[in-house]
């Protein structure tokens, strides 16, 4: 049907528009006033802009063409409910605004709703999927999982690319989504180790050796360490723990290079320090430069590329110098000598306290003990703790040197019933003295002892064969340890601690003593270890072999 328009123009079943007058500003008519998204956003019973005469010629022509449209009215191809709507009727200029405005706005309409058809179809997607993965008893590796994933992603990616091809196409006449299709299952790999988890990852040996991820790290760096130590004694020309004169020139016998003397009276930053760093730094890096068949075994480790970059090397260097350097002084200085020797001595006993601890706190050890008396195991274990050990010597009290040693041994040889053994063999045995524990009570005393005495029957035939040492008991040498952590009443002397629980030294140590009663069963217990003692003559007044009791 073709219409002619005038100054006012009524469409068939619509609204009246109102005509505006052609102005230099455009006036659009309200909301109310016509129909379209901005009365109703949810209706498609609006004006599509079919056509137009000839553009003006000029501004004085223009107004015959803005009331002048020829309209042409299509409903043949609209159908209810779809996103087709009829045509729209032009009548000025402020209704082609209006129209574009209307188009625009229509445009996004459609884009919102294909936006909610696609997050529907996403929707149905994925709970597709969910019915269709077959349950299983263990967990998939977070490969497999990012391998499914990405194959759901990009079949939902080409349907919402389809979509998008023609947008405005109502979602009746789309066909149905492609079937989901479980991917095929991945063998599962298998659990990576520490080693492989470092792999492809480059780590630096400058790193503090507690912080590096894999034991095999840890050790490199230590092997690094060694390497630059030895280097360090190599450029120095000493090889041992004994420094000589460093105020002596001194060279190699072989090729008569000349060893270059520290100056240990200075800091890293002195000169003559300074210039061993340097020859120190250019010999490690040549013997790591030659590559990994040359290196120290554990120092390359497979799969893991480790670096030195330059401050490590440096670094470890300054170190090496300042262990030497306490060497020197402990050998140039009386009293750090003598210090140094008390902390190792100090050490090394509260090593072999640890050592007696644990043989007697292992649980067939208690649980035999505890069977016996018929008490709690768990206050027998209570009363084993590595400060409540007596300290065993290695050697005389308080003169180290070397005549001194030899005169010990030869007393400890006869203590032990070996006087007459030959030279060589007593070269080859070592003696432990076991002290006494002036502040510990006899029943304590004691009831280690046969603790010592089960754990030794408990001990494989190959363990005891391989101990070195001859323990020798009773010979009247006393402990000056004294226990940090406060025993049980019952393992107190308390003629000891009446005499010295005031005294200066020790009162820091003995102010909560007394404070921890014993229970009545275990009292009773203790009373049972001294009788049976007495019976079986294990309180020995002799000595003791290797493979014997511990006090």
């Amino acid at each position: 049907m073709i219409v002619r328009t005038s100054d006012r123009y009524q469409a068939p079943n619509q609204s009246t528009y109102a005509m505006q007058p052609r102005s230099r500003s455009l006036n659009i008519c309200s909301t109310d006033e016509r129909p379209g998204p901005f009365r109703n956003p949810d209706s498609f019973d609006r004006y599509e802009p079919i056509g137009r005469g000839p553009p003006p010629q000029s501004r004085s022509n223009s107004r015959s063409f803005s009331t002048n449209v020829v309209l042409e009215e299509s409903i043949a191809h609209h159908r209810p409910g779809s996103f087709n709507p009829p045509p729209r009727v032009y009548r000025n200029d402020n209704d082609e605004v209006l129209a574009r405005l209307d188009a625009l706005t229509l445009r996004t309409d459609r884009l919102e709703a294909e936006n909610r058809q696609l997050k529907q179809r996403n929707e149905k997607l994925e709970a597709a999927a969910a019915k269709q993965r077959a349950p299983s008893s263990e967990p998939r590796s977070s490969s497999s999982s990012r391998g499914r994933a990405l194959q759901v992603k990009r079949q939902v990616s080409r349907s919402r690319a389809r979509s998008q091809a023609n947008p405005f196409t109502n979602d009746d006449d789309q066909s149905d989504p492609e079937p989901f299709s479980e991917p095929e299952p991945e063998p599962e790999p298998e659990p990576a180790t520490e080693l492989e988890y470092a792999e492809a990852q480059t780590f630096s040996l400058g790193t503090p050796t507690a912080d590096l991820p894999t034991p095999e790290l840890q050790a490199a760096r230590i092997i690094l360490h060694d390497l630059v130590s030895l280097t360090f004694r190599e450029v120095v020309g000493v090889p041992g723990i004994v420094w000589p004169d460093l105020t002596i020139r001194r060279s190699n016998d072989v090729t008569g290079e000349a060893y270059l003397n520290p100056a240990f009276e200075g800091n890293v930053n002195t000169p003559a320090n300074v210039h061993i760093f340097n020859e120190v730094a250019k010999s490690v890096n040549h013997k790591l430069n030659r590559g990994p068949k040359f290196w120290p075994a554990g120092l390359a480790v497979e799969g893991v590329n480790v670096t030195w970059e330059h401050p490590v090397i440096p670094e470890m260097i300054k170190t090496a110098f300042r262990s030497c350097k306490k060497q020197w002084r402990t050998q140039t200085d009386a009293e750090l000598a003598r210090r140094h020797e008390e902390n190792q001595r100090t050490n090394r006993r509260r090593e072999r306290r640890v050592g007696k601890a644990v043989r007697r706190a292992k649980a067939p050890v208690i649980q035999a003990f505890a069977k016996k008396h018929g008490v709690d195991a768990k206050h027998v274990k209570e009363a084993v703790h590595e400060q409540w050990m007596s300290d065993e010597a290695s050697g005389p009290e308080g003169d180290t040197s070397e005549t001194a040693k030899e005169v010990w041994k030869t007393r400890m040889a006869f203590a032990a019933g070996l006087g007459n053994a030959s030279d060589d063999a007593l070269a080859k045995t070592s003696f432990l003295q076991v002290l006494e524990c002036a502040w510990r009570s006899g029943k304590f005393s004691e009831m280690l002892h046969e603790l010592s005495t089960i754990a030794d029957a408990f001990e494989p035939a190959g363990v005891k064969a391989k101990k070195q040492y001859v323990r020798v008991h009773n010979t009247g040498r006393v402990s000056h340890h004294i226990a940090e952590t406060s025993p049980y009443n019952f393992g107190i002397n308390m003629e000891w601690f009446a005499a010295n629980k005031k005294n200066p030294e020790y009162v820091h140590l003995l102010h909560d003593w007394g404070r921890y009663p014993d229970s009545e069963s275990f009292a009773t217990m203790l009373r049972s270890v001294i009788e049976e003692a007495a019976v079986e003559g294990l309180v020995q007044a002799g000595v003791e072999e290797a493979g014997g009791a511990e006090l």
